[in-house]
């Protein structure tokens, strides 16, 4: 039967290539296939379901977090092949979905994959209990961009540089101060305590030294969380977002329209909702986990 269903197919649909259901399941994890139209062939009861084959998937099978993600993990490469050939305009992907559902997983997956390949990586998380605390996410962002929590004086130098190049205005280092290490941001009193004032000259300070770092290759900067974030931290993120710096950003949150402000200043923006992951995908998954081999895949789906 499978004979006659092989020949069937050779003649039975427009495609160069196709498959049936049973070859479309076998290959689903190492080749991205579409649906045709059910088939109607000689000596079938039944219209037959068929598939044809689009093109190979990259095989992330050591990585057990990438397991039914790979159609996510395709959108993110090809963003990033665009990143790094200056094609286009550096995206912004929106990763959405319920908590559980593997967004955290996934990103942190992902970047084992790109580190490997020598694309520089930061991750942040907007942390609800500080949402008091003005621009959080960024002290954070910096403090990873220049590594100013290791020992090393490489980043604090690194760090000094940047911020010499920088056009100030008096009292502009001051705004850093209590954000970094060893008193790098202080050396100014500043000119003016308006409130407004000082969080638009920080998010200016802040916008100039992404800019510079970006002149050093472009990177990858992912923000959890982002229905948590402060607004301060929000408001530099839409600035930053519209400033089209050689940065990639992924950002995560539990509802679909956490970013709707920030998509509209974004040159090229994805949003990309995390769904349940298949059976297939799952018994990928447990294989993966548990170090068996895909002989044991009967008895994992079971």
């Amino acid at each position: 039967d499978a004979i006659n269903l092989a020949a069937r197919l050779t003649t039975g649909g427009p495609e160069r290539i196709t498959l049936d259901r049973t070859t479309f399941e076998t290959s689903r994890r190492q080749v991205e296939c579409r649906p045709l139209p059910l088939l109607t062939l000689k000596g079938k009861e039944h219209p037959v379901e068929a598939f044809t084959p689009v093109r190979m998937l990259a095989a992330h099978s050591s990585r057990p977090d990438l397991a039914g993600r790979q159609a996510i993990v395709r959108r993110l490469d090809d963003g990033l092949k665009d990143l790094l050939s200056r094609r286009d305009a550096a995206p912004v992907f929106h990763l959405s979905g319920p908590a559980g559902i593997g967004k955290t997983a996934l990103v942190r997956a992902w970047f084992a994959e790109v580190a490997e390949r020598g694309v520089t990586c930061h991750g942040v998380s907007a942390d609800p209990f500080g949402q008091t605390i003005p621009f959080q996410v960024w002290q954070n962002l910096l403090r990873a961009l220049y590594r100013l929590d290791d020992s090393e004086a490489s980043g604090r130098d690194i760090l000094r540089h940047d911020l010499a190049r920088i056009e100030q205005e008096p009292g502009d280092a001051e705004l850093l101060a209590d954000w970094l290490p060893d008193g790098l941001g202080s050396g100014f009193l500043p000119q003016t305590s308006d409130p407004q004032d000082r969080a638009r000259r920080t998010r200016s300070l802040v916008r100039r030294l992404l800019a510079i770092a970006g002149q050093r290759g472009v990177g990858i900067v992912a923000i959890e969380g982002i229905e948590s974030l402060d607004e301060a931290s929000r408001e530099l993120l839409r600035e930053v977002l519209q400033d089209g710096l050689p940065w990639m950003f992924l950002l995560t949150s539990r509802e679909d329209r956490a970013g709707d402000d920030l998509s509209t200043r974004a040159a090229r923006w994805e949003h990309v909702p995390l769904e349940p992951l298949d059976i297939a995908a799952c018994t990928d998954l447990a294989r993966l986990r548990s170090g068996r081999s895909e002989e044991h895949t009967s008895e994992l789906q079971s």
